[in-house]
């Protein structure tokens, strides 16, 4: 047997007692944790804050389980009265979630999965086709729509930059879009489709759907299978649907249905446009630079004013909630904060609890950096590879420590044992340890049996009898002595 594979074999071995292992201790330590946290941590409320149509903000708070009971105040803690409204201004509005860019200017970029690349686009009527967006995966890569036949289940055909094809687009023909802001960039008809139709706009078909590139907004008609350039310009973030309330009539049943404008939010680099797409209209409201880097929630109210809600969130999980009150030219007329103390972990505290459940170095540390990737990106000011890696090392260092410190106890576990039964390989068995961490050691000291290890006769050193000479001092072992059942062929 070559050397190669005297080791290849016993490590893969070990290898796959390791994950059986950390799969098992994740599993039974995330259920004693999820099982201690609900017998010694008390039902909280749960909070939902809402923006009504004449512009201020509600919190329903709910209690209890099954019969819970909803109680809304204002952001004061005051209690919402149920009184007439006669302009019909006491409901919701529906505001626009807008991410900020989330693309990496240096760094890797990891493709992401078939689920994250591939989006079944709504329909608001029974289909001729089924229509799908379908991304390369790629950064700054490629996306095209395809349909299916719903009876044969068979491609109806493709739609690119061009319109409708029967093959499938050239890379020319595609709509390049991020991977990372694929489903921050696609709004369809159907959520511009409002309870009851303004009089004064036109209705948004449910079949129309708009896709948010770097440099235009198009509209593609999935029915009539053509694409339509509806706004022209470079910069664009992210796209999303926001409605505006019309006021009532005085006197009005409140019975009647609320008519609402739907309108397309998108986000640039310097401010937001709310336009309607097939009249045209469009308001844009500045942006301050400090909003450049915050997910937020954008609405639109009857003044032709804003209200843009951000949060803001520290190291010990209190989460800051900002409501801004916004003209078009981005002066801000009003703030509110309110601070709230998050009931789960903060983030260095879970960084610890996640490196616990799974002390694999070799899969939290890669986890770390697509975990920051993913959710740092674009957040407090982190706009490049370099600022995100640096603001995921300050919230997760503990639990990166704790894993490495774990992976090397066990190591050092590894090379002592190696060490004791002179066993080959050891910088091998050392790093695949380290890499694996507390799984890799159960692996390596279960992958083989362990001879017992007896005095030497000649050192009176503890030596492995797993072979014909001691380890320490080289001398061969005395043959055992017959027992006069012997067989000699």
């Amino acid at each position: 047997m070559s050397k190669r594979e005297a080791i290849f074999r016993p490590l893969v071995l070990a290898l796959i007692v390791s994950l059986g292992f950390a799969v098992a201790w994740a599993m039974v330590f995330f259920w004693c944790y999820a099982t201690v946290q609900m017998a010694f941590q008390p039902s909280q409320p749960y909070h939902e804050t809402s923006v009504l149509a004449d512009g201020s903000v509600v919190e329903s708070i709910r209690v209890g389980g099954a019969a819970a009971q909803s109680i809304t105040t204002t952001l004061d803690e005051e209690p919402v009265s149920e009184g007439e409204d006669p302009l019909g201004l006491r409901f919701e509005l529906d505001g626009a979630a807008l991410t900020p860019s989330r693309q990496l200017s240096t760094g890797p970029y990891p493709p992401g999965s078939w689920s994250s690349r591939i989006t079944r686009l709504p329909f608001g009527r029974p289909p001729i086709s089924w229509w799908y967006l379908v991304h390369n995966g790629a950064r700054r890569g490629r996306a095209y729509l395809v349909g299916y036949d719903p009876n044969s289940k068979l491609p109806a055909g493709y739609i690119g930059r061009s319109g409708f094809r029967a093959e499938e687009p050239t890379p020319d023909d595609c709509f390049e879009m991020d991977a990372g802001r694929m489903y921050m960039c696609i709004v369809s008809g159907a959520e511009l489709s409002p309870h009851r139709r303004p009089d004064n706009l036109p209705e948004i078909p449910s079949w129309m759907v708009y896709l948010a590139l770097d440099d235009r907004l198009v509209e593609v008609d999935l029915v009539k299978r053509k694409v339509r350039t509806v706004l022209e310009e470079k910069g664009i973030v992210s796209l999303g649907a926001l409605s505006r309330a019309l006021r009532k009539v005085a006197g009005q049943p409140q019975t009647q249905p609320q008519p609402l404008q739907r309108f397309l939010a998108i986000r640039m680099k310097d401010r937001v446009a709310v336009i309607h797409p097939i009249s045209g209209l469009r308001r844009d409201y500045v942006l301050s630079a400090e909003l450049s880097a915050y997910t937020f929630s954008f609405y639109e109210l009857l003044d032709d004013t804003a209200l843009i809600r951000f949060a803001r969130q520290s190291k010990d999980g209190t989460v800051t909630n900002v409501f801004r009150w916004i003209n078009a030219e981005g002066e801000t007329l009003r703030e509110e904060q309110f601070a709230r103390r998050q009931h789960w972990p903060s983030v260095p505290a879970m960084s610890c609890i996640v490196s616990l459940a799974m002390p694999v170095p070799a899969i939290i540390e890669p986890y770390m950096l697509a975990f920051a990737q993913e959710i740092y990106l674009g957040s407090d000011g982190a706009e490049d590879f370099i600022s995100v890696m640096g603001l995921a090392l300050s919230m997760s260092w503990p639990g990166l420590v704790l894993v490495n410190f774990l992976g090397a106890i066990s190591a050092w576990f590894c090379y002592r044992r190696q060490k004791r039964y002179a066993r080959p390989w050891t910088r091998t068995w050392v790093v695949f340890v380290f890499l694996f961490g507390v799984p890799g050691l159960v692996g390596y000291l279960f992958h083989r049996r362990w001879p017992p290890r007896l005095p030497c006769p000649e050192c009176d050193a503890p030596a492995p009898r797993d072979r014909e000479a001691c380890a320490a001092c080289g001398k061969q072992f005395a043959p055992p002595a017959p027992k006069g059942i012997e067989v000699f062929a």
